[in-house]
């Protein structure tokens, strides 16, 4: 086991405050109790000169925490037991913070993590957007935006383009049966910034890094939004907030995309995926269907139709006649 220095562990955890320490210098006698606390540690591990240190410790730490620590370093056959308590409790408070992390499903930290391993995995996550969709859910999606009637189509995809090759030859298509022509505008807006890096070399339009809960979008922008692969990583918290600020944004007309992974139960979890020798944490979530199509009933969407591909189920969505 190898040591470091009592300074370098505590500045590592955020927690050494010199102000302090150099106060503490001067006390003789615990007037509270994590004092009297912070005086046996320093005596029982034989280091006075960081009483300061544990005094912070004492007054800011779980105690069950900072025990646990203790005893181990106690039972410790080192002579330098105050560094031995100092790296074991620096050990079990990241223990503790990743066991609260696996219970953690807010949105913004979800986001934050989720960032990270797209960024992580963008190649991963380039070649399963080529290709994702099954020609039914293609057929139907270029049907739906066939319905739409507009010579101007204004696209959102929410993570990489699916089969953006095979949408734009299929709209092409269509141009020369009925003689009109559609001009596809594609906006990309993505969590990860290694991978818009990547998107930019490879796709034409406009792509930005930014979360969609944090866009600056206008109203009825879009005819059409694609969430691709995004649901599955938006916590269970989150999903009315989420499609009501995609409502915002599409147009009255407008279709959404949309993949789920149905299940038996509502479950979401952090997941730990091996990368060499990385272990890669990312957020997943599964609902029966049922519980989907009440989000959907919630927030206003009618399903016009459905299609399977691999392990998802995909979904075109149109608001509902409001009359």
């Amino acid at each position: 086991m190898a040591f470091v220095s009592a300074k370098s562990i505590l500045t590592n955890i955020n927690i050494l405050d010199i102000e302090d320490v150099k106060a503490s210098k001067g006390r003789r006698h615990a007037s509270k109790e994590f004092q009297a606390f912070a005086y046996k540690l320093s005596k029982d591990l034989n280091d006075p000169d960081h009483l300061g240190i544990y005094m912070k410790l004492a007054k800011n730490i779980d105690r069950s925490v900072m025990e646990r620590a203790y005893s181990y370093a106690i039972d410790s056959t080192s002579e330098f037991k105050g560094r031995v308590f100092l790296w074991k409790l620096k050990q079990l408070r990241e223990e503790n913070k990743k066991a609260i992390d696996k219970k953690n499903f807010e949105y913004s930290f979800v986001i934050k993590k989720m960032s990270k391993f797209r960024d992580q995995l963008k190649s991963n996550l380039l070649d399963k957007s080529i290709g994702i969709l099954s020609k039914e859910t293609l057929t139907n999606l270029i049907s739906a935006l066939i319905s739409l009637n507009s010579n101007n189509i204004n696209i959102l995809s929410i993570g990489p383009i699916p089969s953006f090759k095979e949408i734009n030859e299929g709209i092409n298509e269509l141009n020369k049966e009925v003689e009109k022509k559609h001009k596809l505008k594609f906006n990309i807006i993505e969590i990860s910034r290694e991978l818009t890096l990547d998107l930019k070399t490879l796709i034409k339009g406009k792509i930005i890094v930014k979360d969609l809960l944090k866009n600056t979008f206008k109203d009825n922008s879009f005819d059409l939004i694609i969430i691709n692969s995004y649901w599955q990583f938006i916590p269970l918290e989150s999903e009315y907030k989420y499609l009501m600020e995609v409502k915002r944004i599409i147009r009255d007309k407008g279709i959404v995309l949309i993949n789920f992974k149905e299940s038996l139960e509502i479950k979401e979890v952090w997941n730990v995926l091996i990368k060499g020798k990385n272990e890669l944490e990312y957020f997943s979530k599964e609902t029966p269907f049922l519980y989907f199509k009440e989000m959907l009933d919630k927030t206003g969407f009618n399903i016009l139709n459905e299609s399977k591909s691999d392990k998802y189920n995909f979904y075109i969505l149109s608001l509902k006649n409001e009359d």
